[in-house]
């Protein structure tokens, strides 16, 4: 009501309705009353178009039509007058604005629009005005923005799906959980489904490009949003029955391009259409085939996703459907279905986000739990003997670790040294590392004894490890007699420095818990004043950098050599070294120089 009446207060005209179509072989006048005139118009480039409707019979004097077009040839008549040609072969399909004066008379006459062969519809835009002069500039103004008073609600909507598509796949890409694929696609499948909604707006070419440039990226998003579709889908009912998601989704996945280079060569905008209509009714069929299969097993959340996709998928069906000319109604509007498609999805989502967030607490306060308990069964403190000097310096992978050492005193001048690496890290490790600690320390009489103190330690992790991998090194050290006895299970020997060379201490010994009674030989060695003995796991070693390079035992061994705080300094440079994102070893290191 309020445009309406801005349009008679400015004294401008639509001419909205009563246009009538017909194609024609090339003629200079108009056809007659006897043509076969309709209300629709189909495309058929190789005749020649004309567009007719009834000009008012109460235009002011100096009338002027004022249109837009998107073809670069065409003529206007009033009745068989041409009173405006048009030529410009540049502007084909793109959009350009016209103002042109009604010639005098030209009241109550019928207005003719003839567009030349080769151009394709829709050519001559929206709904025409008639203005007088002095309001042309306001009439140019509505038919710029009238496309925008349609196209409102879906570009709105578009900006929206695609600051929620955006946001969802930045989402998907910090928090990288169980459920972060399916925000992934749903964050592409939202944000390309908006682009669509754009691209099949006037806006492109309201910002330069042409109907065919429209048409081509509307295809290409066509064809590509079906592949996140299905894979966001699959998510949420996993590879369905006899994986026919999985397969869905490599069919469209080899469709998509295969459709663009057919657009391409063809040079044609859905010029697979039927193809592509085909397959996602059956894909669609598919998935609410798989809904039903799956049903039993549906929690909350995947039900009201079930819902919005039914919905969703009974309009985008209702819409291939008539496309294939199944049904009367063509170009349904699959907006509404996607609005509460999109509105289940974030119900959802937002309910998984909550649970996992509360699972995500407990879990923290859990390993928060494991990490106090892992700490205090660490030594707090290194032993004191005359004559040594204890270094060790522990980093685990996560909150908790695999890794464990540990000190076994005998007597004053005497100690055992245990380091142990479990296979992995995280709790489960831990848990193991944790039982090594409590086993070696329940067996302290055997400490200066490593050959019988691993042999015990395996009797006892074979009644308590299936598939878990645990290797140790166990050292006595006795001051007393200046020796140092060694016994390795599946272990890298610890390090001898003495006078600036390297040599292994113990042999390497079988991995504990895997095989029955296994015996441990113990290498003893005589100590000298300035040796440095070093014992770790191998976290260190096997440390790489973004380049895929192993620190490795050279790299270490010059380190230990060169500096004074030996521990401090290997792990200092094994963590410059390597990347976080692809190495999460454990690293633990003790290091004894003798003084």
């Amino acid at each position: 009501m309020i445009l309406r009446a801005l349009f008679l207060t400015l004294a401008i005209f639509e001419l909205s309705a009563g246009w009538q179509y017909v194609h024609t072989t090339p003629r200079t006048t108009p056809p007659g009353d006897d043509a076969a005139w309709a209300e629709d118009v189909g495309e058929h480039p190789e005749l020649e178009l004309w567009y007719r409707t009834n000009l008012p019979a109460d235009m002011p004097a100096d009338a002027h039509l004022v249109f837009r077009s998107y073809a670069g040839a065409f003529d206007l008549f009033a009745e068989q007058q041409r009173f405006y040609s048009y030529r410009e072969p540049a502007a084909r399909s793109r959009l350009r604005l016209h103002d042109v004066a009604l010639p005098p008379g030209a009241a109550g006459k019928r207005l003719y629009v003839r567009i030349a062969q080769g151009e394709r519809p829709p050519l001559f835009g929206g709904s025409p005005t008639i203005a007088p002069r002095a309001d042309v500039p306001r009439a140019l103004q509505l038919t710029v923005f009238d496309p925008f008073r349609d196209d409102i609600y879906d570009l709105g909507l578009a900006a929206l799906l695609i600051s929620v598509g955006l946001m969802s796949f930045g989402i998907s890409r910090l928090r990288r959980g169980a459920n972060a694929k399916a925000l992934l696609w749903f964050g592409v499948f939202t944000t390309l489904y908006g682009l669509r909604a754009i691209a099949d707006s006037y806006l492109p070419v309201t910002l330069g490009f042409s109907l065919r440039q429209a048409e081509f990226a509307r295809a290409a998003l066509t064809y590509l949003i079906n592949v996140p579709g299905w894979l966001l889908a699959r998510e949420f009912v996993g590879d369905g029955w006899k994986r026919s998601l999985y397969w869905q989704v490599w069919l469209f996945a080899i469709f998509a391009p295969i459709a663009l280079v057919s657009d391409f060569i063809t040079q044609q905008p859905e010029s697979l259409r039927f193809v592509n209509n085909v397959i996602v009714i059956a894909g669609g069929a598919n998935v609410l085939l798989n809904l039903f299969i799956a049903r039993p097993q549906q929690t909350h959340g995947l039900r009201v996703i079930s819902i919005g996709a039914i919905v969703f998928l009974l309009f985008a069906l209702a819409n291939n459907l008539g496309s294939l000319g199944i049904h009367a109604f063509e170009n349904i509007n699959e907006t509404p279905g996607f609005v509460v498609f999109v509105a289940a999805l974030g119900y959802a989502a937002v309910q998984a986000f909550l649970r996992g967030e509360r699972d995500r607490l407990a879990i923290e306060g859990e390993l928060a739990t494991a990490r106090e308990i892992q700490r205090s069964i660490l030594p707090a403190s290194m032993p004191s003997i005359a004559g040594l000097r204890f270094a060790a310096r522990y980093v685990p992978a996560s909150s908790v670790a695999g890794d464990v050492y540990d000190f076994v005193a005998t007597d004053e001048q005497s100690t055992g040294v245990l380091v142990a690496d479990v296979a992995g890290h995280g709790v489960p490790a831990a848990l193991i590392a944790s039982m090594v600690k409590i086993a070696v320390s329940s067996q302290q009489a055997l400490a200066s004894d490593p050959a019988s103190m691993l042999q015990q330690l395996n009797r006892t992790l074979k009644r308590e490890v299936r598939r878990t991998l645990v290797t140790a090194t166990f050292l006595h050290i006795d001051m007393r007699s200046n020796t140092l006895r060694v016994a390795n299970a599946g272990h890298a020997p610890p390090l001898l420095l003495r006078n600036g060379t390297f040599r292994d201490a113990g042999a390497h010994g079988v991995l504990l818990g895997r095989f029955g009674d296994v015996s441990y030989v113990a290498e003893e060695i005589a100590l000298e004043c300035g040796d440095r003995i070093v014992a770790w796991t191998d976290g260190l070693v096997e440390a790489t950098n973004a380049r895929g390079e192993q620190f490795g035992d050279e790299r270490l061994q010059t380190v230990l050599r060169e500096n004074a705080n030996a521990a401090d300094a290997a792990i200092d440079a094994v963590t410059a070294w390597r990347d976080r994102d692809t190495d999460v070893d454990d690293l633990t290191i003790v290091v004894v120089d003798v003084v």
